[in-house]
């Protein structure tokens, strides 16, 4: 049996006050308190809006549900809004959460909607780069068939004179 606790929501003004510096705690996980540092100071430097440093930081308690004081930590946090339950199976991926929120979801397909547009643009225009330089090919390949026949021409030309030449000689012998 394992203890499995829920997340509270990022609409919960504890969020809010935690990155504001309105509750003042020790946090136990290392990694947990380097982030919340970081975040504070971006917020305080006008970096950081509070609601993507809140996104950020729910994003990361999920992430991490079950390293090493992150629980406890919580607790300290949220106290009696941290649901706790016991869970018989041992399935702790935080992706498969039923209270992962919709806007996590709907901001991960935007995302990945964005750089497949972005993909498309980009295959189009190397795509039309592609038709241009075959254009351009077939265009050089053109003149140099035209150079050819010319000098081919020329060539021609020289031995009929070449011909002629040698036939007025052969009038005089």
């Amino acid at each position: 049996m394992q203890n499995k606790y829920s997340i509270p929501p990022r609409s919960n003004p504890k969020w809010k006050a935690l990155l504001n510096g309105e509750i003042d705690i020790s946090l136990k996980n290392f990694f947990f308190q380097m982030k919340v540092t970081q975040v504070k100071n971006q917020i305080k430097n006008g970096i950081l809006p509070i609601d993507t440093a809140v996104d950020d930081i729910v994003t990361l308690c999920k992430k991490f549900r079950s390293a090493r004081h992150m629980k406890d930590d919580l607790e300290a946090i949220f106290g009696k809004d941290l649901v706790i339950s016991t869970v018989v199976e041992r399935n702790s991926d935080y992706k498969n959460e039923p209270n992962e929120d919709i806007a996590d979801l709907n901001k991960k397909i935007t995302f990945f909607k964005n750089a497949l547009e972005k993909k498309t643009k980009d295959l189009k225009e190397k795509e039309k780069l592609i038709l241009s330089l075959q254009e351009e090919v077939v265009l050089q390949k053109r003149k140099y068939e035209v150079l050819l026949n010319g000098v081919d021409k020329i060539k021609e030309s020289k031995v009929e004179d070449n011909k002629n030449n040698w036939s007025f000689f052969k009038l005089f012998k």
